[in-house]
Formats: structure tokens, sequence, C-alpha cells
């Protein structure tokens, strides 16, 4: 079993109703405290996996070193995929995939500049 507890009532409040920990089974003990029956790293890493800012504590509320990556198979989610393919000189994006820019007519611009008139 494991505490969270956060000075801050209105996170506690977010992480109460955040689905994506649901499976910590955290149930709220008073308005600055959390408990889960999972262990203090399980509880660190669903956090941390959310993007909760956490710190593990140990008894006296002492911060401790952050776990370890190491033995963590596959728990952290990937980065998203690169949208398109990196060239020396930065980002380019195919052109097939170049999506058509409205003008302020609100028709397709064109790769041609606009006449003037006269």
């Amino acid at each position: 079993m494991s505490q969270l507890r956060s000075d801050d009532s209105a996170l506690i409040d977010t992480v109460e109703v955040d689905q994506a920990l649901a499976p910590l089974g955290l149930r709220r003990v008073d308005g600055l405290r959390m408990l889960s029956r999972f262990d203090a790293e399980t509880v660190y890493w669903g956090l941390s996996d959310e993007r909760y800012p956490v710190v593990l504590e140990d008894d006296e509320r002492e911060p401790l070193r952050s776990p370890s990556d190491e033995g963590r198979a596959g728990s952290r989610r990937p980065r998203p995929p690169i949208p398109w393919p990196i060239s020396s000189s930065g980002w380019r994006q195919p052109a097939a995939a170049a999506p058509k820019t409205p003008t302020a007519r609100g028709s397709p611009a064109s790769s041609t500049p606009p006449s003037r008139p006269g």
C-alpha cells in the first residue's frame, strides 16, 4: 500500500477523476491524500507516465532518488512518430501530402502568383 499526498487539493481533485489512473485504484482519504493498494514505485511510474509532477519520499518525507527505468519493459509510452522525413536542412514535407491552403476568398491557393490588373 502507498500514499499519494499533495499540498494542492486541486491536483488531488484532478488525479481523482483521471481515468488513465483508474488501474492504480487510488482512493481519497482526505482533502490532500489518496491511498493505493500498489507499491510506491508502481504509483510513481503511473503518475509519471501521465505527466504528473511526482517525487518519491521515505517515511520521514525526505525525497528519494527516482526509480530506475531498468527492468520496466514497455511501461513508458513511446514517443509519437515523426510525421515527415528529416533531411539535412531540417523538416521536409512530401509534396503529395502538402495541404492546400485557402485564400482570403476561400478558394484553394494556386502555385502561381495572382496577376495584377492593368
